[in-house]
């Protein structure tokens, strides 16, 4: 009986974080206040472009977690300041990240869309960011 209960946990725990590979939460307000716009993926090798929603150059600050809880994929987050991932902002995360103010950084306000790229273990570009 232990065993299979411990099976069942740990095929659970297996799907729960295949669920989402990463996380945005983001704020209208500074220090994580305010209205907020949380969007979340299942990771995967490739590129999406996401829309903020009614946070559209509206937000002031973010967190985002860049890895599934198993590891098996990171994404960056590439934020734009025009919708349909235009207007490059110049600046990527790969990796957790809580900016509590983005006016420091010159982009407070400034995101209507952002574009997540994953990558698995065994690509080279994963490999950059090795744990």
């Amino acid at each position: 009986m232990k065993v299979t209960s411990s099976i069942a946990a740990v095929v659970a725990l297996v799907f729960a974080s295949s669920a989402g590979a990463w996380r945005l939460n983001a704020y209208q307000l500074r220090n994580s206040e305010g209205p907020k716009f949380t969007a979340g993926g299942p990771g995967g090798s490739g590129s999406a472009c996401h829309s903020v929603g009614d946070l559209n150059n509206k937000i002031s600050s973010i967190e985002w977690y860049s890895d599934d809880p198993t590891h098996h994929t990171r994404c960056c987050f590439v934020p734009f300041n025009g919708l349909g991932c235009t207007g490059d902002l110049g600046q990527s995360w790969c990796r957790n990240i809580r900016v509590s103010d983005l006016g420091q950084i010159g982009m407070d306000n400034k995101i209507s869309s952002f574009r997540t790229d994953c990558y698995k273990p065994t690509t080279k570009r994963m490999e950059e960011f090795q744990f």
